[in-house]
Formats: C-alpha cells, sequence, structure tokens
C-alpha cells in the first residue's frame, strides 16, 4: 500500500464512527481496559480489516470494540488526489467512571479525539 498524501479521518460530514457499548457484563464486574487496534481502511471510506494490537483481556469488551469499527466509514485517505487504501490507529478506553474513544491518525501529536462518556445506569 503506497503511503497516503493525506490520512483517513472521522472528522468529516461523510464519517460515521459510533462508539462500542460497554458491555453489561464487563460494567458489572467492573472490568476496564485499553483497546489497541490497527484499521485497515479502503478507497470508499470503510474498514474492511482491523488487527487488534492490545486487548483489554475481557473478550466482552474486546468483542464489542471490533464490532463497533466493523460499522465505521471514514474520509478515506487521498494519495495523487483519488481516494487510496491507509492503515488507521484506534485506541479505546473503558472504564467504569470514564469511557472514551480516541481515534488516532498516526503518530502525530495533533489526534482528533472523540469523547463519549457513559450514560448514567437506570
Amino acid at each position: 500500500m503506497p503511503p497516503a498524501d493525506s490520512p483517513p479521518t472521522g472528522i468529516d460530514d461523510s464519517a460515521r464512527i459510533t462508539a462500542p457499548d460497554y458491555p453489561i457484563s464487563a460494567r458489572k464486574s467492573s472490568a476496564e481496559g485499553i483497546v489497541v487496534a490497527l484499521a485497515h481502511i479502503d478507497w470508499t471510506g470503510y474498514v474492511c480489516r482491523i488487527t487488534m494490537t492490545v486487548g483489554t483481556g475481557f473478550p466482552a469488551i474486546d468483542r464489542a470494540s471490533l464490532d463497533a469499527m466493523r460499522t465505521w466509514r471514514l474520509k478515506p485517505a487521498f494519495a495523487g488526489g483519488q481516494p487510496a487504501e491507509a492503515l488507521y490507529d484506534v485506541s479505546m478506553t473503558f472504564g467504569i467512571t470514564d469511557y472514551k474513544l480516541d481515534v488516532d491518525r498516526g503518530p502525530s501529536d495533533s489526534r482528533p479525539k472523540i469523547g463519549t462518556r457513559l450514560p448514567s445506569d437506570k
């Protein structure tokens, strides 16, 4: 895969990134952790492959993370003015008091962040 001129991004009107559900079984057992994955984004902006590089050790959380990523659509990367395939770094933090989805564009320090807090339990 040749390098892209611009990376894929979730910061766009056409992008659709949804945070995973925090599994009830994981919350009840106070399971927490960080999922780190590398998503292969095709030229249309859809996730076509995911490699989990770091799991939480809790299968329900890891599965919820991957399931959510499979539904994503991003603004694709561009190379030579044309949409191109690219890799996209993803980090998801699951914590009982703090729950967020960080979507990174690569090794840059100016990474866009999308934060989501858990709705209060009813």
